[in-house]
């Protein structure tokens, strides 16, 4: 693949539940070797999109590459070279121990490394001999991020990734993915409702709300268009008479001040607020999980 490959592809992707529906016609180009942070509401899409995209759902429509390959097609191919770490796990073999899972997960992954594989169970303090059925439920999420990192795979998809662990585990998972992302350079689609936990990995953010594109953009340019403003009333009682279109979220108003999420360069902000019988009080740059909580809320423009 070369530089810009693009690792995960979809063009006008629809998934329906009877009739309600999970996938609106999504386009996404996610770059090889990107983190995206993907948020979103629960019905949003998310753990539907990463069904989809291995296979275990089949689209109902649309077009979806991974890796260069179809899931349609070539779904064995393209889950044994993923790292998937499903939100929600049955095993059918609950009487196995740890380490049999993951031999019997390894022999599907050709690229599985048992010693990394050790190596992060001991680092996840996992008892490789305690039958799965007996795991607690932060015990079997550990368990599943060994699974989901030991054969090095060129993608991640993550859902929930730190669901039901215990605060310490959950900082030492978040520390070693991220190594192993600095160390193997997945692309990776991260989904979470733990916003601030993954912001500092991630390069990109994808916004879902009801099965459509919210939002899907660089972190950099994220922060280079986004600020968090504080306005005033010129006069006593004084409102804006026009909403601007680089509004995207109104986050709090007395009859004093006004905070605004918007798209905007500082002086478009000035401009229109001196148009507008407001005063610029000042403005500070937005967080990647205040952005998309702006996305995510009614107000947000799309």
């Amino acid at each position: 693949m070369t530089q810009h490959a693009t690792a995960v592809m979809t063009r006008g992707l629809r998934k329906r539940y009877g009739k309600d529906p999970a996938l609106s016609g999504v386009d996404l180009d996610v770059p090889e070797g990107s983190v995206v942070l993907v948020v979103g509401p629960n019905g949003a899409g998310k753990t539907t999109l990463l069904k989809v995209l291995l296979d275990l759902l089949p689209s109902d429509g649309g077009e979806v590459q991974v890796l260069g390959r179809s899931p349609a097609r070539e779904g064995e191919r393209i889950r044994a070279g993923v790292g998937f770490l499903p939100e929600k796990m049955d095993f059918p073999f609950a009487r196995m121990d740890v380490r049999t899972v993951l031999e019997f997960h390894a022999r599907f992954r050709p690229t599985w490394d048992p010693s990394y594989a050790e190596q992060l169970a001991q680092a996840l303090d996992l008892r490789m001999d305690r039958a799965w059925e007996k795991l607690s439920k932060g015990e079997s999420r550990r368990a599943q991020v060994v699974a989901a990192l030991a054969h090095r795979p060129p993608l991640l998809l993550l859902d929930e990734p730190t669901d039901g662990l215990d605060p310490l585990i959950r900082e030492r998972v978040l520390s070693l993915l991220a190594e192993h992302l600095a160390e193997t350079g997945a692309t990776t689609l991260y989904c979470t409702h733990v916003l601030h936990e993954a912001q500092g990995m991630a390069d990109r953010l994808l916004v879902l709300r009801t099965g459509t594109v919210r939002l899907d953009e660089g972190v950099e340019e994220l922060r280079r268009t986004h600020l968090r403003v504080r306005l005033r009333p010129t006069a006593e009682g004084a409102t804006p008479q026009v909403r601007p279109d680089f509004l995207v979220r109104e986050e709090g108003r007395t009859d004093s001040e006004y905070r605004w999420v918007v798209r905007a360069s500082d002086p478009q902000v000035r401009e229109w607020a001196a148009g507008s019988g407001l005063e610029f009080v000042d403005a500070e740059a937005v967080s990647v999980a205040d952005t998309a909580l702006a996305y995510l809320t009614d107000g947000g423009t799309p």
